[in-house]
């Protein structure tokens, strides 16, 4: 095999990654949205996930404020409204959501989340670690609950990658669906 060098975004080769809507804010207040791809569980027991946030995010200042926030596992039919999201700052349009046609509920915590999503992660901050990297914070969060579609999602083997259209973000506007399943050859 022949091997070319990466000079930039480095993180590519960790790609593809299914892309979410992460949501913070209580109904009634100040609410933000934003797309995120870099979200990993780092806990079983307890469980708790992990999210990478600029530092400057209007939604990870939300989340600051309620101790709150949800990951929203969307569908291809939302990939638009994904988009927008990802590429529209809350500090210069706060009611992105809206303008991105997402309908905000109320999570089981108290939490916002988004209405119409394959499945969700309910959250409260446990811990934010600063200053692990110049642009970006981690929030890890204690799962409060976690929902997903009942035909699309089985609780021994997960997601129905044939009929689960999660997006997967190859670089910037290129995303990929799932649809095969593989298996290595020896146990």
């Amino acid at each position: 095999m022949e091997y070319i060098k990466v000079e930039d975004k480095h993180y590519r080769l960790l790609h593809p990654r299914p892309a979410y809507i992460v949501a913070a804010g209580r109904p009634g207040g100040p609410s933000g949205v934003m797309a995120a791809s870099w979200v990993t569980p780092v806990s079983e027991d307890p469980p708790r996930v992990a999210v990478m946030w600029e530092k400057d995010s209007h939604t990870l200042s939300i989340a600051r404020d309620t101790g709150c926030f949800t990951i929203n596992i969307v569908g291809s039919d939302m990939l638009d409204k994904l988009w927008r999201v990802g590429t529209v700052s809350g500090w210069e349009e706060p009611s992105k959501a809206e303008k991105a046609g997402l309908r905000l509920v109320e999570s089981p915590s108290g939490c916002i989340r988004v209405d119409g999503v394959l499945g969700y992660i309910d959250a409260r901050i446990y811990r934010v670690l600063e200053d692990v990297a110049e642009d970006v914070d981690i929030v890890i969060g204690d799962i409060v609950e976690a929902y997903a579609s009942k035909d699309l999602y089985n609780p021994r083997r997960g997601w129905n990658v044939y009929k689960a259209p999660i997006p997967l973000q190859v670089a910037g506007k290129a995303f990929t669906l799932p649809g095969r399943i593989v298996y290595p050859s020896k146990k």
